[in-house]
């Protein structure tokens, strides 16, 4: 039979879509659903924030007061293209792309976006953050090997004088 994706959906729905599912199985299906518990609500901020994690999601809960429970943007935050990922069925989801810079100078209130329970918000590095890491794994990686090579031909006092240049 394999599983019934419910997430959003009310009980009245939950019930429906099982009913469905059974119905390639057995002739007339009858489900009945009742919510015992209902898990906790979360939404999940991650990337450029100071602490990443699952936080708990309030009614009327907006992307700069996730980003607020995270403790802020880190300074390598670009808070011009934060990423909201919010799955939309079983198969399915949307990416919103959101520029909050105009919202955290008190202006075009209507940019912070409303989430949902279980949307994934993610603040992604500026470029020159990007940039100061690409470098730093770069040169990182290299300077040192590199380091060792200089110092290893000094370390035999090879001058002009002493080397002979070829060109081909």
């Amino acid at each position: 039979m394999g599983s019934v994706f419910v997430l959003g959906a009310t009980v009245e729905e939950a019930t429906e879509r099982i009913q469905e599912k059974l119905g390639a199985l057995l002739r007339y299906p009858q489900a009945t659903l009742s919510v015992t518990n209902f898990g906790e609500r979360r939404v999940f901020v991650s990337g450029e924030v100071r602490i990443p994690g699952g936080y708990r999601h309030l009614k009327g809960m907006t992307l700069l007061s996730a980003i607020a429970q995270a403790v802020g943007f880190s300074d390598a935050a670009k808070r011009s293209s934060v990423i909201v990922l919010r799955r939309e069925g079983e198969e399915r989801a949307i990416a919103y792309r959101v520029d909050v810079t105009d919202p955290l100078k008190g202006e075009h209130l209507e940019r912070d976006l409303i989430l949902r329970p279980y949307d994934i918000v993610y603040v992604p590095k500026t470029f020159i953050a990007s940039v100061q890491v690409l470098l730093a794994q770069y040169f990182g990686g290299m300077m040192a090997p590199f380091s060792l090579y200089l110092e290893g031909w000094w370390a035999f006092n090879i001058d002009e004088k002493r080397v002979q240049v070829v060109s081909r």
